[in-house]
């Protein structure tokens, strides 16, 4: 008899949600959305919901609580009556959570970062032993890399440092200036779009958070850089979870959260990588997005040039045929994974990555071709064409 009343109960509430459209997402974001306020677009219905619901239960509790429950010995009531701190506000103001956030990320580049040799990764990457102790941010830095290379079927490597610093990129680039994109484009090889080594030492890595530790054949070297912006971006909005709206930039590598954003999304504006003009926007409302470039990390090497987007099946940088990728993802790194999936994989293989969840390319000639979401947004909302 209890469960059956417990059911009678449940499908009586279940049922006066959906009458009160509770379960419409956009009945409770609209109400949510305190800032909509201000331009009227704020949905204030709900209040009238809960109001009836407290007086009925009001109601309901001066009737039944003098009198002892059918079908238990005794009622269950509340004992506190004190409200605390964390019950009306446990997040920290913006501008505070904003300062721990910076600082969080500055710390998170500290120890990842392979130019240092007091970091984390330095640490891991000179051990000459296969299994090293590696500390919590380091296994989580290492997983996203794997993650990364078995959702690129193998292109975004995180093990090619040796092929990178033989490239020239053994030292940070922070401050240097970039070689020209169009003079290297003039020079390269020809084009054709990046393959896997089907021998890739990634597949070897093995993370294991019982014993801590990170496993990986002895010499191989490991480069969080990309994949640990997406990370990194994502953990500060998981931080930022309890607000509004929060935006959240590492390093190109954007996170949108919050359920305003959800009512009014972030316009995220794309920089052309040969003229570093705004191709457009793009309109985030969750997840992340993040654009692949070789304008910002290109540099002469030898008698050429030489980028940060190496093919793994050779080592070298890749010329592929596009010069920049925008993706939009779930998170920041799987939107970080995916731009980088795409430009690697040249023109028709980025069509076919960016499909599902929209982006654009920008090829070599300069021309800006948008993809999926993205292209139906710019359909409605034509953005400034620029090429070179």
């Amino acid at each position: 008899m209890p469960t059956l009343a417990s059911l009678l109960c449940g499908f009586i509430f279940g049922a006066g949600l959906v009458i009160s459209h509770m379960v419409q997402t956009t009945k409770v974001l609209g109400f949510l959305d305190v800032f909509g306020i201000a331009n009227g677009t704020w949905d204030p219905s709900l209040i009238v919901v809960m109001a009836a619901g407290l007086v009925v239960t009001g109601i309901g509790f001066a009737l039944i609580r003098p009198r002892t429950p059918i079908f238990a010995p005794k009622g269950l009531w509340p004992s506190a009556t004190d409200i605390d701190r964390p019950l009306l506000a446990d997040a920290p103001p913006p501008l505070e959570a904003a300062d721990r956030a910076r600082a969080f990320v500055l710390e998170f580049s500290d120890r990842l970062s392979r130019f240092r040799r007091d970091s984390d990764l330095s640490a891991l990457n000179r051990d000459p032993h296969a299994v090293v102790a590696a500390p919590p941010l380091l296994r989580a830095a290492a997983r996203a890399g794997v993650w990364a290379a078995q959702r690129s079927g193998g292109l975004v490597d995180p093990t090619l440092v040796r092929p990178l610093q033989a490239s020239g990129y053994a030292h940070s680039l922070i401050g240097a200036r970039p070689a020209s994109l169009a003079e290297a484009l003039r020079y390269a090889p020809p084009r054709r779009p990046a393959r896997r080594d089907p021998h890739a030492a990634w597949q070897q890595i093995h993370i294991d958070d019982g014993s801590r530790t990170v496993t990986r054949p002895p010499g191989v070297m490991l480069d969080t850089g990309g994949t640990g912006k997406g990370l990194c971006a994502d953990a500060v909005a998981l931080r930022l979870g309890g607000y509004t709206r929060f935006v959240v930039d590492c390093g190109g590598d954007i996170a949108v959260g919050g359920v305003g954003a959800r009512m009014r999304p972030y316009s995220v504006e794309i920089e052309h990588p040969l003229t570093g003009v705004s191709v457009g926007s793009v309109d985030v409302a969750c997840g992340g997005v993040a654009t692949s470039g070789l304008n910002v990390r290109i540099w002469r090497h030898g008698s050429g040039f030489a980028h940060h987007l190496l093919d793994p099946s050779t080592g070298l940088p890749a010329w592929t045929g596009l010069v920049g990728a925008t993706a939009l993802g779930d998170t920041a790194l799987e939107a970080e994974t995916l731009s980088k999936l795409a430009l690697l994989s040249g023109p028709d293989g980025a069509r076919r990555v960016l499909a599902p969840r929209g982006g654009l390319i920008v090829h070599d000639d300069g021309e800006v071709e948008a993809i999926g979401a993205i292209a139906d947004q710019w359909a409605t909302r034509r953005p400034q064409a620029v090429w070179a």
